[in-house]
């Protein structure tokens, strides 16, 4: 059994996870943590959010090339050259 901290809504419900008993979740506090529960343990994605300067000035929160949701790299560093974003040196 595993514990997972739901983000679906601001509750922070501690989901427990049964991945011996078809991954069923306790612990909710609505409906959307069953599913958040069953994706975390079956599929885990991660928002990328990064900075981009714009003109003069810096955004923060921004989406950055994901697009979306994506799956985590497989060590914390690695990020194919392909993926990479170019930096500007000042």
């Amino acid at each position: 059994m595993k514990e997972v901290i739901c983000t679906c809504c601001p509750q922070g419900c501690h989901l427990q996870v049964d991945e011996a008993n078809d991954y069923k979740v306790t612990g909710n506090g609505c409906p959307n943590g069953i599913a958040y529960g069953k994706e975390e343990l079956t599929h885990p994605t991660r928002i990328i959010t990064s900075q981009e300067q714009l003109a003069l000035r810096w955004e923060t929160g921004r989406p950055g090339q994901s697009g979306g949701a994506v799956a985590p790299a497989p060590c914390a560093g690695c990020i194919p050259p392909g993926k990479r974003a170019a930096r500007s040196h000042r």
